[in-house]
């Protein structure tokens, strides 16, 4: 890899994300965009996203909590981590 770019790959699905996303968008009333990959947004014209990623297994963040590593250690309260993820408890 890159210096000081990680090449570790997420843990999750790639539709994950989004799928959190649109989630959490209609619990608190937001709004989001989500369009296909090289496809323009104008904002003026939105209109609810158009599901067009595969649907496969994935996780809600009350099953699987997602944080940066570089934060962990706020959210676990164990020592940060210079090489990667906070431990887990």
């Amino acid at each position: 890899g890159y210096e000081g770019f990680s090449t570790d790959h997420p843990l999750h699905g790639w539709t994950e994300p989004m799928e959190r996303v649109l989630v959490e968008a209609q619990r608190v009333g937001g709004r989001v965009a989500a369009p296909r990959p090289g496809e323009w947004v104008e904002p003026a014209l939105w209109s609810p996203p158009e599901r067009w990623w595969p649907t496969v297994p994935w996780q809600s963040v009350a099953e699987a909590p997602a944080y940066s590593s570089g934060v962990g250690h706020l959210i676990t309260g164990l020592p940060a981590s210079p090489t990667g993820p906070a431990p887990q408890r």
